[in-house]
């Protein structure tokens, strides 16, 4: 049976069970777990202090900041900071964004953001300029 976003059965995500993925910032790391359902892909990303992104993002998803503050910078010059219980929303190919955290290590987990994004099939965009295959930013 071929699973996409309208027919997932009820399941709960035991995010700590995950396995991880260390992705390096152009400064920083981020610390990724992935679960996929379906087209469906949801992502718990752990950020370092002063990490800030390789690339800018073209792809499209939702992102709901849990802990800490995230800077999200557009290609336009536009920053907006989300503080936690904040999110954002955005199309494929639209608003080229990439994200940065800035900041001693918070005492706890730092920051933490969950992502969802749609089924590629939906997708219309550029992507980000990043390799193809098992990259946790794709």
């Amino acid at each position: 049976m071929a699973m996409g976003p309208s027919n997932i059965p009820f399941q709960v995500t035991d995010w700590d069970k995950l396995p991880t993925t260390v992705v390096n910032g152009s400064s920083g790391t981020a610390t990724v777990r992935i679960q996929q359902l379906g087209d469906l892909r949801i992502r718990m990303i752990e950020y370092s202090a002063n990490y800030r992104a390789d690339h800018w993002c073209r792809l499209g998803h939702l992102v709901f900041v849990l802990e800490g503050e995230l800077i999200s910078e557009l290609e336009s010059g536009a920053i907006t900071v989300l503080k936690a219980g904040s999110s954002y929303a955005v199309s494929d190919g639209l608003s080229s964004h990439r994200s940065r955290t800035v900041g001693p290590e918070a005492p706890d987990r730092g920051w933490r953001v969950l992502e969802i994004a749609w089924p590629p099939g939906r997708r219309s965009g550029n992507g980000c300029p990043r390799p193809t295959g098992a990259s946790p930013w794709r």
